[in-house]
């Protein structure tokens, strides 16, 4: 049988069957590190060659049905997602005291608060957009109860809340064998 060969897309020559050819959908961050960092470990490298400014970026796309439209939620950052719960909080009377205050979070809230805050697209915050259904700017909790349904609001902020890495969080890390 005839021996086949491809081309290499690094050096464009023929690369027969039996020749080694690593393949990794990993970059080759290594290559540009110095030596200390790259006997610390893959996971070092790979987090010293990102770019600071992009090292959060975890944008999701999705498409909201009844409005045939497209949205782009991003991650919200630790400080953000602080911020928006403490606004999210509310202080009433305890049900089995009275006389003493509990707190707890208001869902309502916290998801309306970060669907404002975590979607890219379209711009919630356009003031055309609160123009338009008559909303003051400083009420972004009444513009997304009169844009989405309240099953849409829950599953929007899911979105958001899995660009911030709070969604399936058993599906983004995996167990690393100890026999490496």
């Amino acid at each position: 049988m005839p021996e086949t060969s491809v081309k290499d897309k690094d050096t464009d020559k023929d690369k027969s069957p039996g020749d080694e050819v690593e393949t990794t959908d990993e970059p080759d961050v290594k290559s540009e590190l110095s030596d200390d960092i790259k006997d610390s470990g893959h996971a070092l490298a790979v987090l010293l060659a990102m770019d600071p400014e992009k090292a959060l970026d975890n944008d999701i796309s999705f498409k909201i049905v009844r409005l045939k439209s497209t949205w782009i939620a991003r991650g919200l950052t630790s400080d953000e997602f602080t911020k928006i719960a403490k606004q999210a909080l509310i202080r009433e009377p305890d049900p089995d005291n009275p006389s003493r205050k509990v707190t707890r979070v208001d869902n309502n809230v916290l998801y309306a608060l970060a669907i404002f805050h975590g979607i890219k697209e379209p711009n919630l915050k356009s003031i055309e957009l609160f123009e338009h259904y008559g909303i003051e700017r400083s009420k972004p909790i009444d513009l997304i109860r009169k844009i989405l349904l309240p099953g849409e609001i829950v599953l929007v902020s899911g979105k958001v809340n899995e660009a911030s890495g709070f969604a399936d969080t058993f599906n983004q890390l995996e167990e690393v064998s100890e026999n490496l």
